[in-house]
């Protein structure tokens, strides 16, 4: 395939106009329909620009094998996160790393590269993954024309800032990101009629929900002990506003996280009963989640907030083994020292192992 019908396909595939690219180049729409249509050839300069513009290397651009570098990079992303989800991160690092190394201007790798690093910095040496996080979410930043990863970058870079307390940072950052008001997701309603207007209504629990779910973290360690279980529940209280009948598909983690929780400040306070409550309901909640996780079908949502939606199970996160090795972790903890020769206790424990 020629460079000019190489434009045309990802151009299109970006619904990006003639026009448009035109404006992006500062060239003239004529220019790029003669290069569409074999004419003439961009000039070599122009070659970085439509390489960021469409995520491709200007060897793919040139290259001949450009159906060949789609499925490599399709594989790549397959592979890293099957090793994400199976918490193989070093390997899924050095698989990025290196694919980015043959595809240097794919930010879409990048992005994910960059998203990993966010993760492993609560794993490893923090201020290494701080360094490799900025250097990253800069040279995305000053490179991509996209703005999705532009974004996702900033975002980043300020939750760095914000680790590191250079509060002016992060606030020079904030004014690069447009306002919740005129994200995609808010405006997406606006552009439907019929059903799909009310999906997409209904797809703004998870945003919600999400927020609601950071609020009450951040603000929990500002209660007492004994007040912390009864805040926490209000995720929960909320839950049941969305998720009338019960059908809580993805959220049955988080409620079990939740739950946990309670079970784990109950414990400190060495009240028995609600300890074990709560550990109940929390491991009730796990496996449920993950017993609609291993059948690998598609819910369909009844409650009246959620019934346009449907999840596809095969899809969710999580891996069972590492999620009950966290959970069986935090059992072990000194607080819950008081409740290991409980029957009750050991049975609960024992549906983790």
């Amino acid at each position: 395939m020629n460079i000019g019908l190489k434009i045309k396909k990802l151009r299109k595939e970006k619904n990006i106009t003639q026009q448009h690219l035109a404006e992006i180049l500062d060239v003239s729409y004529q220019a790029i329909s003669r290069w569409e249509n074999n004419i003439t050839s961009p000039d070599i300069t122009v070659l970085p620009i439509l390489s960021n513009i469409f995520n491709v290397t200007i060897d793919y651009l040139l290259d001949n094998k450009i159906e060949e570098n789609d499925e490599i990079i399709n594989e790549t992303y397959k592979q890293y996160w099957n090793l994400f989800n199976e918490n193989k991160y070093n390997e899924a690092e050095i698989l990025l790393e290196e694919k980015i190394k043959k595809f240097p201007n794919n930010y879409f790798l990048k992005n994910e590269l960059l998203k990993l690093y966010y993760v492993l910095m609560f794993k490893k040496t923090q201020s290494e993954y701080q360094n490799k996080i900025i250097k990253l979410a800069n040279e995305i930043i000053d490179n991509t024309l996209v703005p999705e990863y532009k974004f996702s970058a900033i975002q980043t870079l300020i939750l760095i800032y914000g680790s590191k307390n250079e509060f002016e940072k992060g606030k020079e950052l904030l004014e690069l990101l447009p306002d919740s008001s005129y994200s995609k997701d808010h405006l997406k309603e606006y552009t439907l009629n019929g059903e799909e207007k009310e999906k997409a209504v209904q797809e703004q629990t998870d945003d919600i929900l999400s927020m609601f779910e950071h609020i009450l973290y951040m603000q929990m360690f500002k209660k007492s002990i004994k007040e912390r279980p009864k805040f926490l529940l209000k995720y929960k209280e909320l839950l049941d506003l969305i998720y009338e009948e019960k059908d809580y598909g993805l959220y049955n983690y988080n409620l079990s996280f939740i739950y946990l929780q309670c079970s784990k400040e109950y414990s400190k306070l060495k009240n028995e009963e609600k300890t074990l409550n709560y550990l109940d309901l929390c491991i009730k909640h796990l496996l449920e989640y993950f017993n609609l996780k291993e059948q690998q079908i598609t819910i369909k949502y009844t409650s009246f907030m959620v019934n346009k939606l449907e999840d596809n199970t095969s899809e969710w996160p999580l891996d069972k083994k590492v999620i009950f090795e966290d959970y069986i972790k935090t059992l072990e903890e000194e607080s819950f020292n008081f409740l290991k020769q409980n029957e009750i206790f050991k049975k609960l424990q024992q549906q983790l192992l």
